[in-house]
């Protein structure tokens, strides 16, 4: 079977989820399908999987890259976009492809350990006053009635009000939004397709939700960081072998 590229994996998910993913980038959006459902990387060309690796490629786990290398078959699961191209099933894995990309995995290693021993956390000052959280009324519409939530119990609806909860409206509108669970933060959550994940309730953020929102949130601080430090290692790559050539 020929596989697929990024444009063509996104188009497919996108025409079997009509209403979802309208925030995403085909790159995003195929990246977190993929960490979503791991087996389905097996639908991508393996140039496309390098894409992915070098969009971001520190996000990733070490089991999720080593698939990505190609280093095992898997049947991609049911609802995975697949390539409807009838010819010759063909592998256009080369030998060299295969070096470039475990130089890559190397290098992004390398980047790992890198960015980890430069990070040093911040300390603010202890003179300092923590900034007060300043409560607003909700700039967003909610057709939910608010309710106190415990923060540590799972799952949360909508009207739902905790301070967790308001950790989420920051990430994605810049406003805790006193805190409330309303109809923006579902449409945001929709549309980015963590009510799709398998068990998952619509409209119930679980413990697996709130951690990928914080997870997300702190990885998009630093990717900035994270893209330059790989970009830089994949050009070191290239220039190497362009030397040797």
């Amino acid at each position: 079977m020929k596989k697929i590229t990024i444009q063509e994996f996104a188009k497919q998910l996108r025409e079997s989820y009509p209403t979802r993913f309208k925030n995403l980038s085909d790159i995003d959006l195929v990246s977190k399908w993929i960490k979503l459902r791991p087996s389905s990387v097996e639908a991508l060309q393996y140039t496309e999987r390098a894409k992915l690796l070098l969009d971001d490629g520190l996000k990733y786990t070490e089991s999720e890259i080593q698939r990505m290398r190609g280093t095992k078959k898997v049947q991609p699961p049911k609802n995975t976009p697949q390539s409807t191209d009838t010819t010759t099933p063909s592998d256009t894995t080369t030998q060299n492809d295969g070096n470039w990309m475990g130089d890559v995995i190397d290098r992004i290693k390398q980047a790992k350990e890198k960015l980890k021993s430069n990070t040093q956390p911040q300390q603010q000052p202890s003179n300092t006053p923590a900034p007060e959280q300043k409560k607003v009324a909700p700039a967003y519409s909610s057709t939910f009635k608010s309710k106190p939530c415990d923060e540590n119990t799972f799952p949360w609806t909508r009207g739902c009000m905790n301070n967790k909860i308001g950790q989420m409206n920051q990430v994605y509108f810049g406003d805790r939004y006193a805190n409330i669970y309303g109809d923006d933060l579902y449409h945001q959550l929709d549309s980015l397709g963590y009510f799709d994940a398998p068990n998952q309730k619509d409209g119930e953020i679980t413990q697996y939700i709130y951690d990928g929102v914080m997870k997300d949130s702190l990885q998009e601080s630093e990717k900035s960081e994270r893209k330059k430090i790989v970009k830089e290692t994949v050009k070191n790559i290239l220039k190497e072998r362009l030397k040797n050539n």
